[in-house]
């Protein structure tokens, strides 16, 4: 995609990610072992970031190989509809009230909670 809003935020996450998780190979071990992080098992850790239209999944597996991680960046457009049209979506969950922790019910569809 040529885009230039779009490649400019790509650079800003690579350039955030490269400050922060890619400084050295220690720096993502101890990244990885955080509590945002999801096991994927002998592939390594998994992460999922959001931006303005835009979800990126970061696969990082640490250690003496050529490819220590692994971006993938999909457009928000096409990836929401299609994971909601192969995952069937529940009637109605439950949270936590972001401000006062309390629970609350969310329907697909509807803006605000209950």
């Amino acid at each position: 995609m040529k885009n230039y809003a779009f490649k400019e935020q790509f650079n800003s996450v690579v350039d955030n990610l490269r400050s922060e998780i890619f400084e050295d190979r220690t720096a993502m071990r101890l990244f990885c072992s955080g509590i945002y992080s999801t096991s994927l098992g002998e592939r390594g850790t998994g992460f999922k970031l959001q931006n303005a239209g835009y979800s990126y999944y970061l696969r990082c597996k640490p250690g003496e190989s050529d490819y220590d991680a692994y971006l993938f960046v999909y457009d928000d457009r096409y990836l929401l509809p299609e994971l909601a049209g192969k995952h069937a979506l529940p009637d109605f969950c439950y949270s936590a009230e972001p401000s006062a922790g309390g629970l609350i019910l969310i329907k697909p569809g509807e803006r605000g909670y209950y």
